[in-house]
């Protein structure tokens, strides 16, 4: 996978200048940097460019509605992320990336098996002689 560096995010800022109202924007993009697929370069765009999205850390207040509302957001199995992040822009006035909302929600669940499994390790008492 190619990786992106300073000179391709220059690019990348400057065509979509050029072609933000275009709905194939992406693929214009592409035929000046062909080495980007349009999905790559709409990901880079929405994820790490994008002037509109917030850079910062989540607030305590910004996680607590991440843990509580991301089940509100579950369609046959899957989460909208972009729902997610929508209603978070309307309360808290600041978008972060659907990347960011769904990696923080992964790790947070992680966290939380990793903590709940510990918890439900059988515990054994030896006695005087070492056995179980």
């Amino acid at each position: 996978m190619t990786e992106f560096d300073e000179k391709d995010d220059e690019t990348i800022k400057n065509l979509m200048f050029h072609f933000e109202k275009r709905p194939d924007r992406f693929v214009k993009i592409s035929e000046f940097m062909p080495k980007y697929t349009p999905k790559q370069l709409s990901n880079r765009w929405r994820d790490h460019l994008d002037p509109n999205i917030c850079k910062e850390a989540f607030t305590e207040d910004e996680k607590r509605y991440i843990i509580e509302q991301t089940p509100n957001y579950r369609k046959s199995n899957k989460i909208c992320w972009k729902c997610l992040s929508s209603g978070m822009k309307k309360i808290f006035n600041r978008r972060h990336s659907n990347n960011k909302i769904k990696n923080y929600w992964n790790a947070n669940q992680r966290r939380q098996k990793k903590k709940n499994s510990k918890l439900n390790v059988p515990f054994f008492i030896n006695d005087e002689n070492g056995e179980k």
